[in-house]
């Protein structure tokens, strides 16, 4: 997969295959964050998505794979 593009809350920088937002300052409670990547295939078939989150709240990343098939 390919980045397409990227936004959210922070600024993204990509290297690669991998995009990385920059700190989020603080999060009142109540208050919500979001953040957005679009993604373009590079062909057919299997394709996943890995996401993780860090935290100075948490001990270790929260993380999530998405998988989805593309076809022609």
């Amino acid at each position: 997969m390919n980045c397409a593009a990227a936004t959210g809350a922070t600024k993204a920088d990509e290297t690669g295959q991998k995009i990385t937002f920059k700190p989020l300052a603080s999060l009142a409670p109540g208050e919500k964050a979001t953040w957005k990547v679009d993604v373009k295939t590079v062909g057919t078939g299997d394709t996943r998505i890995k996401v993780a989150m860090t935290s100075d709240q948490l001990g270790r990343p929260v993380e999530e794979t998405e998988a989805t098939n593309v076809y022609k």
